[in-house]
């Protein structure tokens, strides 16, 4: 429900409550250890109905007979630290599935995933409660899995996420909110740990690459005259969601959420100090797991992490501003039900500032709505017996107001809440159709769009009338094969859809301008390219095109598709600015070639024959050893780790072939995490870093790049290193770094993001020989087809190779065949008089190999080379490359061939 269309009543109970004896008893115990409570403790059997306002009033009565005193300021939270903690249940956050689970009840949406659609347990209407429920346990097993209400997420999307589908930082991924960050006052990092660190009081769903962007740091308006980062510049779901300088207090970096869920962080700020409070004076009862919480107004902890104790809180804040945030974004419906649920199945507890939002002026004073004005003077004094809690009055609404269709699209709106029956009608009935126009309060409509164009659908009950416009458009055509669009209709539907991929597969037709074999393992993949409609090559990209096997049988990669028709399918996006068919989530995985035809010839010649040929390059190299050089190694911890999963433990990362970098952490060792691209080094395991050369190498320096966490640095003997800084090494082959504290500081933790190495032998490495193999294949079907063609005869084929300067400035096919003539070639691969060349797989395979045995005096010349057939003295090139000494290494690193080294191919680039 919006909290816009949600009403406040406001009731008062002029009758006093007694106190209650139980909790008087507690109200002066010190707060004691609770044990975490393991997921086996969580209901099967669930009751969703709110509390009264009698249980919600006789659950606070303890307080009624204190004094005012007693009832305001920081006694007020004193007091109510035992009603809170009395029998209070607790969930593991480190272990099992617990909190997750939780969330499927306490975070669920109930307009999207109402109780009726429970499947894995019994929903009974007449009594609001869920019996023999099963919760999920992960994304494979996630039975319910209902849409759930998470932090920083635009709530008003269709596609709002779901319990268990994506624990990630990804644009719909969630994880697990501290809205207190548990760093500032209860740092745990044991298994089992629970108290404050699993208090879903303050442990809400929220979008995970928001919450990565929050951090720890306080919440607070943000300054927006100031630089700022907003997660909706990557995700437009969560937009408004900031990152920046504070605008009140300080100039430190703090973090403001979204409005609607401003008041819902306030809130259960509050809690956490009136629930892990020493206001009592208590010198007992603190741990990692109970701390001892503030509020402040200002920004002096904002950066400061550990663990509280009795005589040493941790704050958070900023005060002023979340007063503001409580009466800016009051209490709705959903806080209020998420509170009854928690207490009534989960944690046996409340959230006081939920139930009476004015508790929050009458601890900590007030403050404009915008954060100004901060005045701590007190003047309200809290009364369970008579304040006003915070209440629905349930109003009419319809479900949506606005409704996007396609001609043939059905659509669902309903009413709730309506005092009687509810009476539809529609402005226009030929742009779209209602199945009813009258019905009872909550029963749903159908909307059937019919064509093009804009109605409104009106809903009246009681004298209140709703509104909810209906917009049709004319469906997107994604072509058949019977019908296939045009290249320019395909990139016209792209453009629309932008970088999403389409719902739909297109299919076009359109003219071959070009294609390359993608890779020829894979013989029936290409990557083609399709004229616009106006003759334009290149202007459509088909990449990794699959043909269909039908096509197959008499047809592979080293085809030539140019100048033939395609007709081909796939899902079309908008790749760097390019339109482009590629794969799917959908099966097929590639866009699939579904026919083929040629666009061209009445006469049969030797070219027609020779469409379907292709050349290729290997280059080859010998190195040996001489004195001299050395050679630089960087690489980044998540090129080195790859897809190694969060939490694993790493002992040792490879930098490059004989450098490897390892971590002895008593046994424990480093911690690479997925995502954060980050290898941990902790302090507390006393952690080693050895950075290690083999094959006679030394190390000559070393660059950490990395950042530190409580205080951990990292030492280079008795010197501490900075990140980025280079460290010189006497020539040694091993080399080690030890994880220290700085100060006082405990706990102390290295993230390093990439190790650089300065390395060498004693001699450098200069190059034997380089070779060039260059040729050409042609089917033997093509080969056959010629010799069969009338009047025409294979005399001579072979590779020709030139330098590029015994030409003029062009040196394009015809140049080739005249420095051929004038007998410049310098090699000829294969001459005969048509004789069968070297067959391999129905493929006839000719090519020359050049080798250059001093690259020095060959560096910066340039050769073109093409494969040629010549029938009846004509002579037919094939194709052409041109290729430069220079680039050789260039090429080597893209196309592989041989183990040629690093230090082979600087020297070869004459770096």
């Amino acid at each position: 429900m919006n909290k816009k269309s949600i009403l406040f009543k406001i009731t008062a109970l002029a009758s006093v409550l007694t106190l209650n004896a139980s909790l008087y008893v507690m109200l002066n115990k010190s707060a004691q250890k609770v044990d975490a409570y393991s997921s086996s403790s969580l209901p099967t059997t669930i009751d969703l109905n709110d509390c009264t306002e009698q249980e919600i009033r006789s659950y606070y009565s303890g307080l009624n007979s204190l004094s005012i005193s007693e009832r305001k300021g920081t006694n007020l939270l004193k007091n109510l630290k035992p009603i809170l903690s009395n029998n209070q249940k607790y969930y593991n956050y480190d272990s099992g599935s617990a909190i997750w689970q939780l969330y499927e009840i306490t975070d669920r949406d109930w307009v999207k995933s109402p109780a009726s659609s429970i499947a894995y347990g019994s929903y009974n209407a007449s009594t609001n409660k869920i019996t023999g429920y099963q919760y999920g346990t992960s994304a494979s097993n996630s039975k319910n899995n209902p849409y759930i209400h998470a932090l920083y997420i635009n709530r008003n999307v269709t596609n709002q996420v779901t319990a268990w589908d994506d624990h990630q930082q990804t644009q719909w991924g969630i994880n697990r909110e501290h809205i207190w960050a548990k760093s500032h006052g209860f740092q745990d990092e044991e298994e089992a740990s629970g108290g404050a660190r699993g208090d879903p009081m303050h442990l809400w769903a929220a979008n995970g690459y928001a919450n990565n962007i929050h951090s720890n740091y306080f919440y607070a308006f943000v300054d927006k005259t100031k630089s700022y980062t907003d997660c909706g510049s990557t995700y437009s779901n969560i937009s408004n969601n900031l990152r920046g300088i504070s605008k009140n207090i300080g100039s430190g970096t703090v973090f403001e959420p979204q409005d609607c869920d401003k008041g819902d962080i306030a809130r259960s700020i509050f809690y956490m100090v009136a629930r892990y409070n020493n206001y009592a004076g208590a010198s007992s009862g603190f741990d990692t797991n109970n701390p001892n919480l503030v509020l402040i107004n200002d920004l002096s902890e904002n950066s400061r992490t550990g663990t509280s104790s009795a005589n040493d809180p941790y704050g958070m804040g900023l005060l002023s501003d979340l007063l503001a945030w409580n009466k800016l974004d009051p209490v709705d419906e959903y806080e209020i039900h998420r509170n009854n649920l928690l207490y009534k199945n989960f944690t046996n507890n409340r959230n006081p500032f939920i139930d009476f939002p004015s508790w929050a002026d009458a601890i900590w004073g007030t403050a404009d709505l915008d954060g100004t004005n901060y005045n701590s003077t007190i003047t309200k004094t809290a009364s369970p017996s008579t304040d006003a809690i915070s209440t629905i009055q349930e109003v009419f609404t319809i479900s949506s107001d606005s409704i996007n269709l396609e001609v043939g699209d059905t659509a669902t709106i309903y009413g709730s809440n309506a005092t009687s029956n509810i009476s539809w009608s529609i402005s226009d009935n030929t742009v779209a159709s209602l199945n009813k126009v009258s019905t009872t309060n909550n029963e749903t409509v159908t909307i059937t769009a019919l064509k093009a164009g804009t109605t409104t659908i009106t809903a009246t009950s009681g004298g209140d009338s709703l509104y909810c416009t209906v917009n049709v458009e004319e469906p997107v055509n994604y072509g058949t094969l019977s019908n296939p669009l045009s290249v320019d209709e395909a990139i016209d539907v792209i453009n629309i859809t932008g970088t999403d991929e389409t719902p739909e597969p297109l299919y076009i037709k359109g003219i071959v301008s070009s294609n390359t074999a993608y890779k020829q393992q894979y013989s029936n993949y290409d990557e083609i390219w399709l004229e616009d409609d106006s003759g334009t090559a290149n202007a459509f990209e088909l990449y990794r095109a699959k043909l269909d096997n039908s096509i197959v049988s008499d047809y592979t990669a080293i085809d030539s598709m140019v100048g033939k028709e395609a007709i081909v399918y796939g899902y079309g996006k908008v790749h760097k600015g390019q339109p482009e068919l590629s794969t799917s989530s959908n099966s097929p995985t590639s866009p699939m070639i579904l026919s083929l035809t040629d666009s061209t010839s009445v006469v049969v010649g030797p070219t027609d024959c020779l469409n379907n040929t292709t050349s290729y390059m290997e280059l080859t190299a010998n190195e040996t050893s001489t004195p001299g050089e050395t050679n630089t190694v960087n690489k980044t911890v998540n090129e080195i780790v790859g897809t190694v999963t969060n939490g694993t433990k790493c002992a040792s990362l490879e930098l490059a072939n004989s450098v490897t970098a390892s971590v002895n952490n008593n046994g424990n060792n480093g911690r690479v995490y997925e995502n954060s691209t980050q290898w941990r080094l902790y302090q507390a395991d006393n952690a080693v870093v050895t950075v290690s050369v083999t094959g006679g190498n030394v190390i000559t320096s070393i660059t950490f790049t990395f950042s530190v966490s409580n205080g951990g640095i990292l030492k280079y003997g008795n010197n501490t290193l900075t990140s980025g800084t280079s460290v010189s090494i006497s020539s040694l082959a091993s080399v080690t770094f030890n994880v220290a504290n700085s100060g006082s500081a405990t706990n102390g933790q290295v993230r390093v993001t990439a190790i650089s190495v300065t390395y060498g032998t004693t001699g450098s490495i200069s190059i034997d020989s380089v070779a060039i193999n260059y040729g050409a294949s042609i089917a033997k079907s093509d080969w056959d087809a010629i010799n069969d063609l009338e009047d025409y005869e294979i005399t001579d084929y072979g590779v020709m190779l030139v330098k590029k300067n015994t030409l003029t400035n062009t040196y394009h096919l015809s140049s080739i065949e005249d420095a051929y003539n004038a007998d410049e070639s310098l090699y000829i691969a294969h001459k005969g008089s048509g004789a069968v060349p070297n067959l391999e797989n129905n493929t006839y395979f000719f090519y020359v190999t050049v080798n250059f045995n001093n690259k020095t005096s060959l560096y910066g010349i340039t050769y073109v080379a093409a494969p040629f057939i010549k029938v009846n003295d004509v002579y037919y090139f094939l194709d052409e490359l041109e290729c430069s000494v220079n680039s050789l290494a260039d090429y080597y690193l893209t196309n592989g061939g041989s183990t040629l080294s690093n230090d082979a191919l600087n020297i070869l680039a004459g770096n």
